[in-house]
């Protein structure tokens, strides 16, 4: 018996020592055991020899590990006595109970570290891991006696150091984040994390059902799982987070799990089953698991180009694969120059560098179970950094005053184009004024200061008989346009990334109450095809102009036809040119309009950035579409402020067709209560979003496809009158830190502030609200930098709610 147990505290002491010196904390996010190889389970049964003491809410570990024991030489099938030292066997509970203690008691009771020392003194002793649990001492302690508690057992890893101690928090009691339970709770983690302890995190694991999204402790959740529902910061009564979850997922194998536990003490079965998964997880940790199951494998990792001038286009592509798993996301990480983070839902990116520098590229592949796979950019490429080195002239093509009055038809119209500066150097933008035949009438240059913005304004051009206006610059710079009728305010971004075929996702097929037009910019004008519902009409395409796409449909269209398709190409169709940009305009007959990106490639995820929540204000609409051969089956997810799940509809979109609706038709039990989204499509989609007030106005924008860690919000009112709101949306796992600053045309910082947003959470407010210290001016512009992928959108208006505009954010 003595050689047996010397060589159970030998290898425990090996692996403990190679795999967990930074310690560990085990808590929500670890109960998952399907991730847990079976190695791991099967060595800690072999290597472990656990000691538990507790009274009844530790009992709740116990009763959730007996739940999935199953039989002899089943996966999580283990011995264990129910008293007291018994050498040999793997779990024995209520261990130190027998030595006259029972919990971890009340403030600055010390019983049980008393207790322990009299277990590990018996000759036959071969627990090598020893956990204590508390029961209410920790809601009732104080901060001097948690401390008693923290250096006791750290006084016993010194004189014990071949055994584990684990430590643990208190069990909820309803008094969420302001109550002491919290607060003592708080100080026992950051002990830990700050003394690379190990850590049974008891607390947050009953915080959160088995969908991670809501932290329930911030409604005032209770040991019984019940939270606060109607804001009273009374939680009994209300909500019950694990009947809830059960109600929700019935035929799940938790659910059957926590349906075979004849009882849980104080609590639901469902909590007892996620602590038991907790602790197997905890084993498999200490018997060497490093917390992944390493089945993804990075296959290939290759880029088409590796050097060239700004703004250098490269196609990332990632081949990856799991054992037994689908590949849910990957995230591309690019540190040099100018840092970013990319996630997509597909291992290909298409990324455009603009400022100049030698960047790594990194890309970890996630699978649908949690675990991941990196690779550095190298494998089977050839290459290991992406080299960008300086500027390549950019040629910009813009609205001609001319061009943009004919979508007024009879009335006036005026548009106003935007350049943002994104570097910190300064830049000029050359502007020639073209005739219908193409010769420069005049030339005009606009300076726009590193990180500022300018207009580029046409005035100089006055007097003459414009039909086009060129721009050119020596670096990429944003644009976007301000459009304004007699009726109607609208703005877009005119992209520079160029592309054919462009798609219009909607047109609206109301035609006594809607006109819908395309801007189109063309730098390489040959050919272009303009198809509407089917129907294709060709001819030559001009530098720029306003296609009338209400014109070219057919009367009695079908809702799922009107969309568009604009393709440019030599005199062979099959040779495409990546030439075009625009946006689409929604004019509401005698009041306000919407315009909306153009946009080249679907994609299979689509973020929802905002959905309004005043519903007695706004109302919001979509447009879908599926310009591919088979039917696109989407999934789309609906998320509070906090992010919690409130719904997951399903929807299907046909072959070459879209679907539109307002939110309460689409998605009816969402509505009133969903505040963003993700639509996730077996098929590349492409869509759009539209709200607008009861009054008159509207607003639209492009659903943005990859979330990502820096960009501009560009277009800020100013005035009494109107307002500028923001919307920040993590749509990661982890929290983002993200920096906010208001910043001047010039390029000077007005006001900085900094947010950290919690994964999944919506972060918004008013510009005038958040940067209270200083006063907006025209130019300004909004700017923001994460450390996590994220996405963001500004909305504007009046305060009489006849106009509204949107932009997400853009590089």
């Amino acid at each position: 018996m003595k050689r047996i147990i010397i060589f159970i505290i030998f290898l425990v002491s090996s692996v403990f020592g190679n795999s967990l010196a930074q310690g560990l904390v085990v808590d929500h996010t670890c109960t998952d055991v399907s991730r847990i190889p079976q190695t791991y389970i099967d060595q800690a049964k072999t290597a472990l020899r656990v000691g538990y003491s507790h009274t009844s809410h530790g009992s709740q570990l116990v009763t959730g590990i007996n739940a999935f024991k199953g039989n002899p030489g089943d996966e999580f099938y283990f011995e264990s006595t129910d008293w007291g030292l018994n050498p040999g066997v793997f779990l024995n509970d209520y261990w130190g109970n027998d030595a006259g203690a029972s919990d971890l008691g009340h403030n600055g009771d010390l019983s049980w570290r008393d207790a322990t020392i009299t277990m590990l003194s018996k000759p036959d002793n071969d627990r090598n891991v020893v956990i204590w649990s508390w029961c209410g001492g920790a809601g009732d302690n104080t901060a001097s006696g948690i401390d008693t508690y923290l250096n006791a057992m750290n006084e016993l890893e010194q004189q014990y150091p071949n055994v584990i101690f684990v430590y643990m928090t208190g069990h909820l009691e309803g008094t969420g984040l302001e109550g002491n339970l919290h607060q003592m709770n708080e100080r026992i983690r950051d002990y830990c994390r700050a003394h690379s302890k190990i850590l049974y995190d008891f607390a947050d694991i009953e915080s959160y059902d088995p969908d991670g999204t809501t932290n329930f402790n911030e409604l005032y959740a209770t040991d019984g799982c019940e939270y606060d529902t109607d804001g009273d910061h009374n939680p009994w009564g209300d909500g019950n987070w694990a009947t809830e979850w059960i109600s929700a997922n019935p035929s799940s194998e938790l659910a059957q799990i926590a349906a075979s536990c004849s009882e849980c003490a104080h609590s639901e079965t469902l909590n007892c089953v996620l602590k038991g998964h907790g602790f197997w997880w905890l084993m498999a940790r200490l018997a060497g698991w490093q917390g992944t199951s390493a089945q993804v494998v990075i296959d290939r990792f290759t880029a088409d180009r590796s050097s060239g001038t700004a703004p250098l286009q490269v196609n990332f592509t990632c081949v990856a694969h799991s054992s037994g798993r689908s590949i849910a996301q990957y995230r591309w990480d690019l540190t040099g120059g100018q840092p970013d983070s990319i996630v997509t839902t597909v291992g290909r990116l298409s990324y455009r560098f603009l400022i100049p520098g030698s960047y790594a590229v990194k890309v970890t592949a996630t699978d649908n179970g949690g675990d991941s796979g990196s690779a550095e950019l190298g494998t089977g490429s050839g290459a290991d950094v992406i080299s960008v080195s300086g500027f390549s002239p950019m040629a910009m093509p813009l609205p001609g005053r001319l061009q943009i009055n004919k979508l007024a038809k009879d009335s006036g119209s005026t548009i106003q184009t935007v350049a943002v500066n994104v570097f910190d150097q300064s830049t000029s933008v050359t502007l020639e004024a073209k005739d219908s035949s193409g010769q420069v009438l005049a030339t005009a240059s606009v300076p726009v200061s590193s990180n500022g913005s300018a207009v580029l304004s046409s005035d100089s051009f006055d007097g003459l008989a414009v039909d086009m206006i060129d721009a050119t610059c020596d670096r990429n710079l944003l644009l976007f346009c301000r459009i304004t009728t007699d009726t109607a305010r609208m703005t877009a971004e005119l992209s520079t990334c160029l592309s054919s075929p462009l798609y219009v996702p909607h047109i609206a097929e109301e035609v006594n109450y809607w006109d819908t037009y395309a801007y189109l910019s063309n730098t390489d004008p040959r050919m272009l095809d303009v198809m509407v519902a089917g129907q294709t009409a060709s001819g030559t395409a001009a530098l720029s102009g306003i296609v009338d796409l209400e014109a070219l449909l057919p009367e009695d269209v079908a809702v799922a036809d009107a969309w568009g398709k604009l393709t440019a190409y030599e005199t062979d169709p099959a040779t495409g040119i990546r030439s075009l940009s625009g946006f689409e305009m929604f004019v509401k007959t005698g009041n306000d309009g919407a315009a909306t990106e153009l946009v080249g490639e679907g994609s299979t995820t689509l973020y929802i950035p905002h959905v309004p929540e005043e519903t007695d204000i706004f109302w919001t609409g979509f447009a879908l579409l599926n310009t591919t051969s088979g039917e696109a089956d989407v999934t789309a997810t609906f998320y509070d402020d906090n992010g919690a799940v409130v719904g997951t509809e399903s929807l299907t979109i046909p072959a070459q067709s879209k679907i539109k609706g307002l939110m309460t038709d689409l998605f009816p039990d969402e509505a009133g209560i969903a505040r963003w989204g993700i639509l996730q499509s077996t098929k590349p989609i492409t869509g759009i979003e539209i709200y607008g007030t009861y009054n008159a106005g509207i607003c639209g924008l492009a659903l943005p496809a990859v979330a990502n860690t820096w960009g501009v919000l560009p277009d800020v009112l100013t005035g009494e009158e109107n307002w500028t709101g923001i919307a920040i949306t993590n749509t990661g796992a982890a929290e983002a830190t993200v920096t906010i600053r208001l910043v001047r045309a010039d390029g000077a910082i007005r006001s900085g502030r900094t947010e950290h947003i919690t994964a999944m959470h919506r972060f918004k407010a008013v510009v005038v609200d958040y940067f209270s210290t200083v006063t907006p001016q025209p130019g300004d512009t909004v700017r923001y930098i994460s450390d996590q992928p994220i996405i963001a959108l500004e909305a504007s208006g009046d305060l009489d709610r006849t106009f509204m505009t949107a932009l997400t954010g853009t590089r």
